[in-house]
């Protein structure tokens, strides 16, 4: 967020509408599947993890590549994020489809979807910036509003899917699996400053 809305803070629209967007595309286009699984077969509530989590992936990919488009900094750090979530998002979902479908190659083909998803994201930021037609569009801060943008649906999925299972369990050591991570994000941003990778 703190690179989407330097020098730009009317990006902080951009943030609401990506937060907005998964809300709308989860609770009216879909509904959401992690708390109303009870009331779906599972085929259904498989299909709509699948497709989620492909939206998901999606905005993975357009994070990496308007995280490189701000700095080199912020691009290796989203990569990071982005690469050590993928292998459990592929488990996830293959075992997710695994189980609401019982066809291996169904889960195969999930898994490589959402890596699908993430490169497309990414191809198409890149594009959009290197052609300049989002330059003469939305002007220079493209990738700082893609930034945005993707900020609030991680925000969406950090609010709303993440935090309450954190909220629900009682085992003490998940509340500080996240503080960890937290540390750990601005241990690695300080050491990328420090080798000068800036």
């Amino acid at each position: 967020m703190p690179e989407g809305l330097e020098n730009s803070p009317e990006n902080g629209i951009y943030i609401l509408t990506g937060f907005l967007v998964l809300f709308a595309f989860q609770r009216i286009l879909i509904t959401h599947f992690e708390t109303h699984e009870d009331k779906l077969s599972k085929k259904t509530g498989g299909l709509g993890a699948f497709i989620g989590m492909t939206i998901h992936s999606f905005f993975d990919g357009v994070s990496i590549v308007a995280g490189f488009e701000v700095s080199s900094e912020l691009g290796f750090l989203v990569f990071v994020a982005v690469l050590l979530h993928k292998i459990p998002d592929g488990l996830t979902i293959s075992s997710i489809v695994l189980a609401a479908f019982y066809d291996r190659k169904k889960a195969f083909i999930a898994s490589a979807v959402l890596a699908l998803a993430t490169i497309f994201g990414g191809a198409l930021v890149w594009l959009l910036s290197d052609t300049g037609f989002a330059a003469e569009v939305l002007g220079d801060s493209f990738a700082r509003i893609a930034l945005s943008f993707s900020a609030g649906v991680f925000l969406y999925v950090a609010a709303t899917d993440l935090l309450p299972v954190v909220n629900q369990s009682e085992n003490r050591k998940t509340g500080l699996y996240v503080l960890l991570g937290v540390a750990v994000f601005y241990i690695a941003s300080w050491i990328i400053g420090v080798v000068g990778l800036e």
